[in-house]
């Protein structure tokens, strides 16, 4: 089926992949229609030529799935006057556009694109208004030859609409030249598309431009993916070449090597004596590892005397009748000593205890301290647990949460005599360089995280990092403290770190069902939660599995779980996903605008049809949500090992499946144990826990920090050389 419709408004669009729905009328038949597709963002009264087929919705009706779509003047008379006063040209209205066709007939378009200055000749309009409406006109017409050669392209949706940003009426002549501006300066996972389109242009397949596009590409994917900071030469050579489709060989080495010095030389790629990163990772790096080097140098502000110190823990002992180790003791005083400190441990290790002495000894010496952590669930269990106000790194930092990772940038400095930020295993390297940006002079830094808990999913290591160099001031608080009721837990998590089985036998905190597939890992899972129903939905007993996909992974166990825990509430499709009153969800992304986090557990109160609006209760506010915000919601009855790093529950049911192979490891394993508080139920098939428990495949992460603490000197030589 193949129309011209104009567009009357744009009822959804997703910016991160164009699809949008639209209401459009036939210029033909004037009826009015619902149509659906990938589409750049589109303003009332465009047109657009539409080849597409019908389908019926099973809750929205009949609908115009747009299989291809051109952005087009219309030709005809009347159409084209309503084009002109349909809203998109300022001080162009219904009768001034009759004026326009009227005058100019079928020359119009042709008047509008090339003759312009005869348009002073009609009745009304002149001045500032013709020149608004000149320069509209322009800008209208660049941007359908622009979204017309990116379609024509396959470049879509909000990949578009980034480059229309970037480059504007320079588009076409930019791309045209070297399309790998696409990836190197707008998106870089875009170097697929940008090399297609390089090939549909018949641009040389050997050029410098495609090769150094290749590397950074490679860089970039790299440090997203598997958090490398920087490459070996010879690994980001074949991945290049890899990315290109291209045999390595002599021809092909040789030309990489003229690329990359190419590219060194425009400060495109960062070559060092490891290999090669990406300017920005090198420089937050460098940048880390420079403040290390200072904190460790210069004196500490207004330094209190260990004796002093010594007294007051002495009343904290009294106060809290308690008795801290001398590992415990040196946490404390050091956090008041030092401009760096790293305190990390275990499972009931006392890393809390020491955490609360640092807050009662700042509160003696009338030091000021702020307290932060890397999700909001973990910062509200860090409030509950000091009974202070603690809050995300993002917010503490107000980093603009829709930039990418790489262009944080803090946008105020913190003031505080000393900052403790928490679960810092899961800080990754984009997030530590805002943080050293953001400390002010006197600001003195507390890090508190266990290093055997899974690595931040960014780029870098930065905890183990940091404890494996002298010079930066950590200690390890080895003690553990048998507590009532949890003793299972924490031995068994102990026991799994060291690479040993856990005890599985008599455990009263610790349950292990194995069983023979997947079949029967569901029923031992619904007999589980069928008595800790309720306590499920609440978010006090949480389902953990290693990954998303295949049987018993997040996406089919939140089926499994709305329908056993959730059978009856109403239900409610939208863009795609099934929802029901009652269920249990998630948070994908930080929310300033709604207070809420990446990360954040609530249940869903209520839908408004009529309004499109979906009122969520989560654990520390209500709020309401439009529909273009449930994108970033998600079911979380299950969520993944990774998405529960910083959160604690009464209880977690861990499930363990062959499939998940690639995932099974000890610190996976580790990090979902220590979740729990109060009860761990593993339920495993055959070899897969065991698999777990044995596999200590911590991937290698390409990273520099650690080398440049180690040879700070030769690194400085390196960087003035």
């Amino acid at each position: 089926m193949k129309i011209q419709a104009k567009v009357l408004s744009t009822t959804f669009r997703n910016h991160d992949n164009g699809w949008s729905v639209i209401k459009v009328e036939n210029t033909k038949n004037k009826l009015a229609m619902v149509a659906v597709g990938n589409l750049p963002p589109l303003d009332a009264g465009e047109f657009l030529d539409i080849e597409g087929e019908w389908f019926l919705h099973p809750r929205f009706g009949k609908q115009l799935q747009i299989k291809s779509y051109k952005m087009v003047i219309p030709e005809d008379g009347e159409a084209l006057i309503k084009y002109l006063s349909g809203g998109m040209f300022p001080g162009i209205g219904l009768t001034t556009a009759t004026r326009i066709v009227d005058m100019f007939g079928d020359e119009t378009l042709d008047i509008l694109d090339t003759q312009s200055e005869k348009l002073s000749q009609v009745k009304g309009l002149s001045g500032k208004r013709l020149q608004k409406f000149i320069i509209a006109w322009q800008e209208a017409k660049n941007s359908r030859e622009t979204f017309l050669f990116l379609h024509e392209h396959n470049i879509i949706g909000s990949l578009a609409a980034k480059i229309w940003q970037n480059l504007g009426h320079e588009t076409k002549n930019i791309l045209s030249d070297n399309p790998y501006i696409i990836s190197n300066d707008i998106s870089f996972s875009a170097f697929s598309k940008a090399d297609l389109m390089a090939k549909n242009l018949d641009l040389d397949p050997l050029s410098h431009n495609r090769f150094a596009a290749a590397m950074l590409y490679t860089l970039r994917k790299e440090s997203q993916r598997n958090g490398h900071t920087y490459l070996p030469m010879d690994q980001c050579f074949a991945k290049s070449c890899s990315a290109m489709n291209l045999p390595i060989n002599e021809d092909v080495e040789e030309n990489m090597q003229l690329a990359l010095e190419t590219a060194v030389k425009n400060v495109q790629i960062i070559r060092h004596p490891q290999g090669l990163s990406f300017p920005e990772i090198f420089e937050a790096e460098s940048t880390i590892a420079n403040w290390i080097q200072n904190a460790a140098e210069k004196p500490v502000p207004e330094l209190i005397e260990t004796e002093v110190l010594q007294k007051h823990i002495d009343s904290f002992m009294q106060r809290q009748d308690i008795d801290l180790d001398p590992l415990q003791m040196e946490a404390i005083i050091n956090a008041m000593q030092k401009n760096l400190l790293v305190i990390t441990g275990g499972p009931g290790t006392g890393k809390t205890t020491s955490l609360r002495g640092i807050l009662h000894l700042a509160d003696l010496c009338k030091l000021d301290v702020s307290l932060a952590a890397p999700t909001g669930r973990a910062a509200r269990r860090m409030s509950e647990i000091t009974d202070r106000d603690a809050m995300t790194l993002h917010k503490l930092l107000t980093l603009n949460p829709d930039a990418d990772s790489f262009k944080y940038e803090p946008m105020t400095t913190l003031e505080s005599d000393i900052l403790i930020v928490d679960e810092f295993s899961m800080v990754d390297t984009w997030l530590t360089y805002a943080l050293i940006k953001a400390l002010g002079p006197k600001t003195r830094l507390v890090i508190i995280g266990d290093h055997d808990q899974l690595p931040s999913i960014g780029p870098g290591n930065i905890l183990r990092e940091l404890l494996s160099h002298e010079q930066v001031p950590s200690v390890e608080l080895t003690q553990v403290y048998r507590q009532k009721g949890v003793s299972d837990i924490v031995e068994n998590a102990h026991r799994i770190n060291a690479g040993k089985m856990p005890h599985l036998e008599h455990g009263t905190n610790f349950h292990h069902a194995s069983v023979g597939d997947s079949i029967e890992a569901l029923r031992n899972l619904k007999r589980i939660v069928s008595s800790t129903g309720k306590k499920l939905v609440e978010g006090e007993i949480q389902v953990l599995t290693p990954m998303h996909r295949m049987e018993l992974g997040t996406q089919a166990l939140n089926k499994h779980l709305q329908n056993w825990l959730n059978p009856h509430g109403e239900k409610i499709k939208i863009q795609g996903q099934d929802w029901r009153i009652g269920d249990k969800v998630m948070q994908l992304k930080n929310d300033y605008e709604h207070d809420i986090f990446n990360g954040d557990m609530g249940t869903i109160l209520r839908y408004n049809a009529k309004s499109k609006k979906m009122t969520v209760v989560f654990e520390h506010k209500t709020v309401i949500l439009e529909n273009k915000n449930l994108q970033d919601l998600t079911l979380a009855y299950a969520c993944t090992v990774h998405k529960s790093q910083g959160s604690e529950y009464d209880g977690v049911v861990i499930v363990l499946d062959y499939a998940h192979f690639n995932m099974l490891q000890r610190n996976l394993l580790y990090t979902a144990v220590t979740r729990a508080k109060e009860h761990v139920w593993i339920i495993s098939v055959p070899g897969a826990l065991e698999t777990a428990v044995r596999t200590q495949r911590i991937n290698r992460r390409y990273t520099r920090l650690a080398i440049l603490l180690s040879s700070t000197d030769d690194f400085m030589d390196w960087m003035d050389s």
